[in-house]
């Protein structure tokens, strides 16, 4: 499920950088996925406590 929401992420970032949003819009997206994936792993149980590199890949 984190492989799904990663790639949500990188969509929305790349709609963002397709439109010219720039730097900070990209950045905004990032940390706001970053959060909510964080928010689905704590609620869902994550299989390896405290890693989110899966989001960084």
């Amino acid at each position: 499920m984190g492989g799904a929401l990663k790639n949500v992420i990188a969509l929305a970032v790349g709609i963002a950088t397709g439109l010219g949003l720039g730097d900070n819009a990209t950045a905004v997206i990032m940390t706001r996925g970053l959060a909510e994936s964080i928010r689905l792993a704590t609620a869902t149980g994550p299989r390896r406590s405290g890693d989110v590199s899966w989001l960084i890949t």
